[in-house]
């Protein structure tokens, strides 16, 4: 069974929850940092490929520790995965969820399973999907949603074990449907109770996050909003009772 769509109330709740019991926030600021460095204010096709590799080793070393306690990914067939896909990864970049079609599926489907196998564990076949989720995300943190295990199973988008390259990518961008209509669902339901132009309302809930939530040293995009709302409702919900 598939979750219904939230109201904005709901989703500012958890976010103030996240924040009051989740510690490794900094790591994602900090990664987020470096591969905007690395991908240049000007968002041009060429790429630090090398500053981008370390953003995405720091927060899949810490918040997909356990995947890769045994060993993490290697570097070097990151990089060339990321150059490969070089274009099609600053064309996503430059877009944000509601613009997310259909005809998207194939291109994603393929820097999906690339993704897959160059983040793999470097000493063994293991494959994690949710690494992939988490490195798409920084890559193109407005258009592609962050997801993990427990979010995949709760929303009804799991892709199954063993992992199936195919079927992961598939789980993926149905995923990327279901966060498209989160957002859309967010948006008019704040903007409706707040009076506010509907093609106003993404920006007026980032600032609402600013002044309620918290103030960050990055900009805050209205996907990581919608994870951490996720992240609260599936992955522990036992903080709700705190």
């Amino acid at each position: 069974m598939k979750q219904t769509k939230p109201i904005y109330q709901a989703v500012m709740g958890n976010c103030k929850i996240f924040v009051a019991n989740e510690g490794r926030q900094r790591y994602y600021t900090w990664a987020s940092k470096i591969i905007a460095e690395a991908c240049g204010k000007s968002q041009a096709e060429d790429i630090d490929v090398g500053g981008v590799v370390s953003g995405i080793m720091i927060l899949e070393y810490s918040w997909n520790e356990m995947f890769y306690r045994d060993g993490l990914f290697d570097q070097s067939r990151l990089a060339e995965c990321l150059e490969k896909h070089a274009i099609l990864v600053n064309g996503f970049r430059k877009r944000d969820i509601s613009s997310f079609k259909v005809n998207d599926q194939e291109a994603i489907d393929r820097l999906f399973v690339d993704l897959l196998d160059a983040l793999g564990q470097q000493n063994s076949r293991l494959r994690s999907p949710v690494a992939v989720g988490k490195c798409l995300h920084l890559l193109s943190p407005r258009f592609f949603p962050l997801w993990d295990n427990p979010i995949a199973k709760g929303t009804g988008y799991y892709w199954g074990t063993p992992v199936k390259p195919s079927m992961a990518a598939k789980s993926y961008v149905d995923f990327m449907k279901f966060t498209q209509e989160i957002v859309d669902h967010l948006t008019r339901d704040f903007a409706g109770k707040n009076g506010v132009p509907l093609e106003s309302a993404v920006d007026a809930i980032l600032k609402e996050y600013e002044n309620t939530v918290e103030r960050r040293a990055i900009e805050t995009t209205i996907l990581k909003v919608v994870d951490e709302y996720l992240y609260v409702e599936h992955t522990h919900p036992e903080w709700k009772r705190r």
